[in-house]
C-alpha cells in the first residue's frame, strides 16, 4: 500500500511542476511579469497539497479531499491550456495541454482506484 501511496505522491508532483513549462511558455512569449511569478508560486502550492495530503495523512476523509482538491485543480489547469491554445497558437501550449491532461487525468484515475480500495479494506 505505501507504494501506491508514493507513485501517488510522484504523480501529483509532476502535474505541480508543470507550472514551470507554464511560466516558461510564458517567457517565451514574452507575457512574463511579477505577477505571473507570484501566481505561478501559488498555482505550484496549490497543486503541491493533493501530493503532501498523500504522504502525511492515512485517514481515509483526507484521501477524499485530496481526490476533490485535484479534481479542481486538474479542470483549472485545462481550461487555462485551452484558453492558452485558442489564444495564441505556439507549441508549448499544446504539449502544456498534454502534459497536464495525462498527468492530471491520469493521476485522477489513480487517486480514485487508491480511495476506493483503501474505503474497501477490512478494518484492521
Amino acid at each position: 500500500m505505501e507504494n501506491k501511496k508514493f507513485k501517488l505522491f510522484a504523480l501529483y508532483l509532476l502535474n505541480a511542476v508543470g507550472t514551470f513549462i507554464y511560466l516558461f511558455m510564458l517567457v517565451v512569449s514574452f507575457q512574463f511579469t511579477y505577477s505571473t511569478l507570484l501566481s505561478g508560486i501559488c498555482w505550484f502550492v496549490l497543486l503541491l497539497i493533493p501530493a503532501i495530503i498523500t504522504i502525511l495523512f492515512k485517514n481515509k476523509t483526507w484521501n477524499y479531499v485530496a481526490f476533490i482538491i485535484s479534481i479542481l485543480t486538474t479542470l483549472v489547469n485545462l481550461f487555462i491550456c485551452i484558453v492558452f491554445l485558442m489564444d495564441s497558437p505556439l507549441i508549448i501550449n499544446f504539449i502544456l495541454l498534454l502534459y497536464w491532461g495525462i498527468i492530471g487525468i491520469s493521476s485522477l484515475i489513480f487517486s480514485f482506484k487508491w480511495m476506493i480500495k483503501k474505503s474497501t479494506l477490512p478494518p484492521a
